[in-house]
């Protein structure tokens, strides 16, 4: 039995450094986690600010896109008087798009912008047909905007702005009476 004991005895001393070494990690393991502590409060942080940001701008694509919905239907029908009113609502969501969108949404708008700013100076001669192209170019590029906004929100998504056009109507009846 003496020989074990020596044999421990023999391991103490020659590992004894170990000791001091579980003593330091019980000194260093506060000082650490409070390091992660500190990492884990800024990243959850700026977790929380990207997901505020995705859901402010979600909204204001609801309430954009909703915007150029009104401006297709009350077009395709040739009764709406309230353009100006819309222009300035419809210009200031676009400005509050282009403060939080990525810049695929942004260019989308911008090219938006051109046919929508041409039919407001063309709405008299709605039966024309520099109007219905004016008209099928918006529808055009609203589903791209959808599109690009939909891209944003859901990186993987397949849709493209031809399944829209499907569901939202793309061009007005061939009469020219809405239905």
């Amino acid at each position: 039995m003496s020989v074990e004991i020596t044999a421990c005895q023999e391991i103490c001393r020659d590992f004894g450094w170990a000791s001091g070494l579980a003593n330091w990690f019980a000194d260093l393991a506060p000082v650490l986690a409070l390091v992660w502590a500190i990492y884990a409060y800024f990243s959850q942080r700026s977790a929380d600010r990207e997901s505020e940001l995705r859901q402010e701008r979600r909204e204001l694509y609801r309430d954009f896109l909703s915007q150029v919905q009104v401006l297709r239907v009350n077009f395709y029908s040739g009764t709406w008087e309230d353009f100006d009113e819309w222009y300035q609502c419809y210009k200031s969501l676009a400005g509050e798009i282009f403060v939080t969108a990525p810049e695929g949404v942004v260019k989308k708008i911008i090219e938006l912008e051109s046919p929508v700013t041409k039919l407001g100076y063309i709405r008299k001669k709605h039966r024309s047909d520099e109007y219905r192209e004016l008209c099928d170019e918006i529808s055009n590029r609203y589903f791209e905007v959808i599109e690009a906004m939909r891209k944003d929100t859901f990186p993987g998504d397949q849709i493209k702005s031809a399944d829209f056009s499907t569901f939202l109507g793309s061009t007005a009846p061939e009469d020219g009476t809405t239905e």
